[in-house]
């Protein structure tokens, strides 16, 4: 279907056009629909994974500052 049949009011459309057009919007609304539920789990994924360096990077610092402070309180006898 041309893009110049879709500049036609809808009284000068025939039933077989009004239907191709219905069927096109149909698709491209599910095409934005696929778009937007990508999105949304790539962003979920993204924020998982944030928040899973956050935690890692607090360990590593809990670690750090632990052993610091246990070495610090070592005491060696001679």
């Amino acid at each position: 279907m041309e893009l110049r049949q879709y500049e036609l009011d809808d009284s000068e459309k025939s039933v077989e056009q009004q239907a191709e057009e219905e069927r096109v919007l149909q698709d491209m609304l599910e095409v934005v629909d696929m778009r937007n539920s990508l999105v949304a789990f790539l962003d979920e994924k993204r924020l998982q994974e944030t928040e899973t360096d956050e935690q890692q990077s607090t360990s590593l610092l809990e670690v750090k500052r632990h052993s610091t402070a246990s070495a610090g309180a070592q005491v060696y006898w001679a």
